[in-house]
């Protein structure tokens, strides 16, 4: 099923999230899982991957830490539940509780931007919003390119630069210890 930008933001905010985190939740989830409640990614990473709109990472989290279940093991019922929207907005709840926003790699990366109003993935055609929530005008996901090519290059270029100056700094740190490792070693 897929939900819009209202309800993403409504689900969070009845999972616990305030107004402005439910805002950033919804945009999360719009660029986790295009808004789909049965969103399934990182296949190739574990035996179930990730999960429902917030794309809940279930070789990370178990059942019983999202409270999902009370078992430590996903089975078809714990994993099933994770397709509910409000079932995975409680999970991201607890994995937002334990790591922040940080936890979804669309947030470090920013790309859940494009889901907030006026981004390119955002839309206000279709109303002022459902029932009036305040979280904006319905959306749902749309048929439009995801990054272009430019702003990939971008990305991997910026964490490139990023590698290499925590690369330079580490070399830097390595040769100031053997300078001083071999000053003292002079001395005696």
């Amino acid at each position: 099923m897929i939900v819009t930008y209202d309800e993403a933001a409504r689900y969070a905010h009845d999972a616990g999230f305030n107004d402005q985190q439910a805002a950033t939740m919804a945009a999360i989830a719009g660029a986790e899982s295009d808004w789909n409640t049965q969103g399934r990614g990182d296949q190739n990473l574990s035996k179930y991957g990730s999960r429902g709109l917030w794309q809940i990472f279930t070789k990370v989290w178990s059942p019983r830490d999202l409270g999902v279940s009370n078992s430590t093991q996903w089975d078809p019922v714990s994993l099933a539940a994770l397709d509910d929207p409000e079932t995975n907005a409680r999970a991201a709840k607890a994995v937002f509780v334990k790591q922040g926003l940080r936890a979804w790699s669309t947030f470090k990366n920013g790309a859940y931007k494009r889901f907030l109003p006026g981004g390119t993935k955002y839309t206000t055609e279709g109303g002022g919003g459902i029932g009036g929530s305040g979280y904006g005008p319905t959306v749902g996901p749309q048929i439009l390119p995801d990054l272009n090519p430019a702003d990939w290059l971008k990305g991997a270029t910026d964490w490139l630069k990023a590698g290499a100056l925590r690369a330079a700094f580490f070399i830097i740190g390595i040769l100031l210890i053997l300078l001083f490792l071999f000053r003292e070693a002079k001395r005696a």
